[in-house]
């Protein structure tokens, strides 16, 4: 099975991608609508939080029927403090398990420190171990300054401009989890800023629309939304991957899926816990 050691790589790369709407970038906070019927506008947010301290999401990467990886998302039980200001620690981790793992043994983690009350992150961390690989890294945001300090393992410190605000990967998927989808019509893409690996990048989100997604607890009403991604030689088309998240109070992500120009990888929720009410499930 030659193509193991490929999917193995990837496998965690893609679950925490598609949670957080893209590992090469992060997304930005004041984002804008852009639809071909109208003119860009500002993205209305919901008035309460749809997640909190000790939320724990737990899910499943699979390769057709074969386990390739698990994903953790968690919010720390307890409130830090960054920069002065009350922060909820947000950690993505990804790894790959059974015959992937023997291949290509990966234990990854994307970490920040998103501000309770603006929504934006005053510090972000990633800390990837791929087989031999190793890569640690600590972003510190200025807004005041309009920069973000970069460590990062075997190179010297470094300092880069960033639009005020602007998201790395992990906080920006829970920015987008607070958006008020109410407001938009199926088929508007949101334009986002971005941050990642000393660039800045331009991101597009397509939201979909609205359907049932079948999950093993049951059949969930959820928001579905698409990154619409460049050419490349991994994904199959620039609509190669779907989210479907909870279309509730909670906004949990359910369901990713990613074409590959191979088959598929998906990720589905297995565990869930924490979260600010129970989720609204329909039972067949």
């Amino acid at each position: 099975m030659p193509f193991i050691p490929v999917l193995g790589k990837w496998a965690t790369r893609v679950a925490a991608w598609a949670l957080a709407l893209g590992t090469v970038c992060g997304l930005g906070a004041w984002v804008m609508a852009q639809n071909p019927a109208a003119p860009p506008r500002e993205i209305r947010l919901l008035g309460a939080a749809v997640f909190g301290p000790g939320e724990e999401l737990r899910y499943r990467v699979h390769y057709g029927f074969i386990n390739a990886g698990e994903a953790l998302l968690t919010v720390d039980r307890r409130v830090r403090e960054q920069a002065d200001r009350p922060c909820y620690q947000v950690e993505v981790s990804g790894r790959t398990i059974g015959a992937f793992s023997r291949f290509m043994k990966i234990r990854n983690v994307w970490g920040t420190y998103l501000d309770t009350a603006q929504m934006k992150p005053l510090r972000a961390y990633r800390n990837i171990r791929e087989n031999r690989y190793r890569l640690d890294e600590d972003l510190q945001f200025d807004y005041a300054r309009r920069l973000v300090s970069v460590k990062r393992t075997e190179r010297k410190d470094t300092a880069y401009r960033i639009p005020n605000p602007v998201f790395d990967i992990v906080s920006g998927y829970y920015f987008l989890r607070q958006v008020d989808y109410s407001q938009l019509a199926p088929g508007t893409v949101m334009s986002l800023d971005a941050y990642f690996d000393d660039a800045q990048y331009k991101f597009k989100v397509r939201f979909v629309g609205r359907e049932a997604v079948k999950t093993k607890f049951g059949r969930v009403s959820a928001l579905v939304l698409s990154p619409i991604m460049p050419d490349n030689s991994f994904f199959d088309g620039e609509n190669a991957i779907r989210l479907w998240m909870s279309d509730d109070a909670n906004r949990v992500p359910l369901k990713v899926s990613a074409e590959l120009l191979v088959g598929s990888v998906d990720l589905d929720l297995e565990d869930y816990r924490g979260t600010r009410r129970p989720l609204a499930v329909f039972k067949d």
